[in-house]
């Protein structure tokens, strides 16, 4: 049945994919002569004749369900002589091979490509096919801007929602020089959630079978830690200064940016898988920046409001 499928799509692209990709006789003796003495001409037309070969030799290996190997033999093709009805054929490939999110990928950058008017539809269904096989994948936990991988993918910060294929998987957050990672299973058309801690140990399993040293220290310095009262009178309680009020303040702001922008991304980030565009994507740049923006403004205000409570250990 994929065979079937393979034999009725690919060669429909072949004409447009060729008409590109490989020039006809005619057009690469014009090529040859127009360039003669000029290497930069003979470059490209043999780089269009080995795009070509690439191009067929992927056809023939998808004819015959190797699609591990007409993906490579395409995106070959691809890197040589970058064409649609060639980005096609790697959603193609892809798809067939289960990679259902680099399918959908690509089947949207085909779609807003040059293709005609009925392979640009084509495009766009099977876009929706693909996407509908995946799941959700939502991860949330400290501290906030952490980057987040999927199978060393890296893609996107925590707190983030993601698409992602079905199956077992692998998520790693990392800041700095800290990197913690678990396991995780997705279902098709699920949400499944997963929370990563740098701060706390036992929320995850970390790399390695043991923690260092460093690493210890490196988790003592994302959670602050109250002072002893004991030493302290109870009528010396601490009252904010005007580094803490202002601290409050600047924290406030933060994270009041960080909720509103954050909420913005993720809705601009449903918007574009249902219905990619530029300016979709390019608004949802924007917010993500201002997302992250308001996360350092957050961590502004509060270094200010502990930097004020020291100032207050200190002078008691």
């Amino acid at each position: 049945m994929i065979v079937r499928a393979v034999v009725v799509v690919v060669p429909v692209l072949v004409a447009v994919a060729t008409s590109t990709i490989g020039a006809t006789p005619r057009a690469r003796a014009q090529d040859a002569d127009a360039g003669a003495g000029t290497a930069g001409a003979a470059g490209g037309a043999g780089a269009r004749a080995t795009a070509a070969r690439e191009f067929d030799a992927g056809e023939a290996a998808a004819r015959q369900s190797d699609f591990g190997r007409a993906l490579e033999h395409f995106q070959r093709a691809f890197a040589l002589a970058p064409n649609d009805a060639v980005r096609f054929n790697i959603a193609l490939a892809l798809e067939r091979l289960g990679r259902f999110r680099e399918a959908a990928i690509e089947y949207d950058q085909a779609y807003l490509g040059s293709l005609p008017e009925d392979a640009r539809q084509r495009a766009r269904q099977s876009a929706s096919r693909v996407r509908a096989e995946l799941g959700t994948l939502i991860v949330d936990g400290d501290p906030p801007g952490a980057d987040v991988s999927v199978d060393d993918h890296p893609l996107c910060t925590i707190p983030c929602r993601t698409l992602v294929d079905p199956g077992r998987h692998r998520v790693a957050a990392r800041d700095g020089e800290r990197e913690i990672a678990a396991d995780v299973v997705v279902s098709r058309r699920a949400a499944t959630s997963l929370r990563l801690s740098l701060a706390r140990q036992r929320e995850v399993r970390e790399h390695g079978a043991a923690t260092t040293p460093s690493r210890e220290r490196a988790r003592s310095r994302v959670t602050l830690t109250p002072p002893p009262s004991s030493s302290q009178d109870d009528s010396s309680g601490y009252a904010p200064g005007w580094i803490g009020w202002a601290g409050a303040a600047v924290a406030a702001a933060g994270g009041a940016g960080v909720l509103v922008f954050g909420l913005r991304t993720e809705s601009l980030f449903d918007d574009y898988w249902r219905t990619p565009t530029r300016e979709t994507l390019d608004e949802g740049e924007r917010m993500r920046t201002f997302a992250n923006v308001s996360i350092g403004v957050l961590a502004l205000g509060v270094a200010l409001f502990a930097a004020d409570v020291i100032l207050f250990m200190l002078d008691d």
